[in-house]
């Protein structure tokens, strides 16, 4: 019976735990479970004010501005989001947030946007899902 188990559990894990669209028909996957603690690194092209705006909050966190897109984009490259900042006569500094993934993909729009310049992809966190977006931040640091 425990050889059984055994090989019904590895065939379990290589079937679900590795799949890159998270089945979970036993409700196993949560917080603690390996596949969940991926990281994923963000870059955002910033303006002065909106760089002191997001370093002197404590914790360091975003926010949106009234008479501003009610969101928050970002991509996944820093080269791109450097050739971007290039083009952006406002940006002035690049940060870098680590995030948990799967909560990225809980909350994030993958919607493409500027395909030409960010080849990589970039995702948009709406105003709605900002806060927790903020509270799932590991660590945001001056990357250029």
């Amino acid at each position: 019976m425990g050889e059984k188990l055994e090989i019904i559990s590895k065939v379990y894990l290589s079937l679900f735990w590795s799949s890159l669209t998270n089945i979970d028909p036993f409700g196993l996957m949560n917080d603690s479970c390996p596949i969940n603690n991926v990281i994923t690194s963000l870059y955002r092209a910033v303006s002065p004010e909106e760089f002191n705006d997001v370093m002197n909050l404590d914790p360091n966190a975003f926010r949106t501005v009234p008479g501003s897109l009610d969101a928050k984009q970002f991509g996944f490259d820093l080269d791109e989001v450097l050739r971007f900042a290039d083009w952006d006569l406002g940006a002035a500094a690049i940060l870098e947030v680590r995030i948990p993934t799967n909560i990225l993909n809980s909350i994030g729009d993958f919607t493409p946007v500027d395909r030409f310049i960010f080849r990589s992809g970039t995702v948009t966190i709406h105003g709605r899902d900002l806060a927790r977006f903020n509270e799932s931040i590991l660590s945001i640091i001056h990357a250029y």
